[in-house]
C-alpha cells in the first residue's frame, strides 16, 4: 500500500456475495477470495473477475509462488488447486476417530513450505510445517484441544531479516499480538 488512498475493485457482477477473505497472489497483481460457492481472482488492475473452481466452504487461503493455492476452513480438509483452475483436490484429510474440527490459516512460506493449522479435540492440535510433498508435515506448535475456539486468530512468518539467521512467527492469540523467534529451516522456537 504505497498510497494513502484505497481503491474497490470493480466486480464485474455486483451482486457477487464476496463472503471469504481475500488473499494475494505472490506478485501482488491478482486477489483470490470467495463468492458465491465459487473461488475466484481478480486483477488489481482491474477487469472481470475469474472463477478458479467451485468452493463449497473455506474461509481463508494463500497462494505459492508455483500457482499452488491452498484454501482451509471449519470442518474442512486443507484442500488444493491450480490458480489457472481446476477441481479442487483435497492435500490433508480431516481424521473423525480424533474428531478433527477443519484446518485453518494455511500460509505459504518463501521456500515452497506451508504452515496450517489443525483444530481437534485430541492430541494433534496446532500448527503445521507441511510441503506438498509431506501434506500432513509434523508439528510445530501445539495448541489446547478447543476445537471451536480461535485460539490462534491469525498468524504470519516473518524473515529472515538481513544480517540475521532467525524469522519470526507473528500470531494473534485471544486479541494480543504475539512475536515468537524461530528457526526458519525448523520453524522451531529459538532463544534469539
Amino acid at each position: 500500500l504505497n498510497s494513502v488512498s484505497a481503491h474497490v475493485l470493480e466486480l464485474s457482477d455486483p451482486q457477487a456475495n464476496a463472503d471469504g477473505g481475500p488473499f494475494w497472489s505472490p506478485d501482488g497483481q491478482w486477489v483470490a477470495y470467495r463468492a458465491d460457492g465459487k473461488l475466484k481472482k481478480i486483477s488489481v488492475n482491474g477487469g472481470p473477475p475469474v472463477t478458479i473452481c467451485d468452493l463449497d466452504g473455506g474461509n481463508a487461503g494463500t497462494w505459492g509462488t508455483d500457482g499452488t493455492i491452498l484454501v482451509a476452513g471449519p470442518r474442512r480438509p486443507l484442500r488444493r488447486v491450480m490458480d489457472s483452475g481446476g477441481p479442487l483436490t483435497t492435500v490433508v484429510e480431516l481424521d473423525a476417530g480424533h474428531n478433527d474440527a477443519g484446518t485453518f490459516l494455511p500460509n505459504f512460506l518463501p521456500d515452497g513450505r506451508f504452515l496450517y493449522i489443525l483444530r481437534s479435540d485430541k492430541t494433534h492440535s496446532g500448527v503445521y510445517l507441511a510441503s506438498l510433498n509431506d501434506p500432513k508435515g509434523r508439528l510445530v506448535r501445539p495448541l489446547p484441544s478447543l476445537a471451536g475456539t480461535n485460539v490462534i486468530e491469525s498468524f504470519s512468518v516473518v524473515g529472515p531479516s538481513p544480517g540475521t539467521s532467525m524469522a519470526h512467527l507473528l500470531y494473534v492469540a485471544e486479541g494480543t499480538l504475539l512475536r515468537q523467534a524461530v528457526d526458519p529451516s525448523s520453524m522451531q522456537p529459538s532463544g534469539a
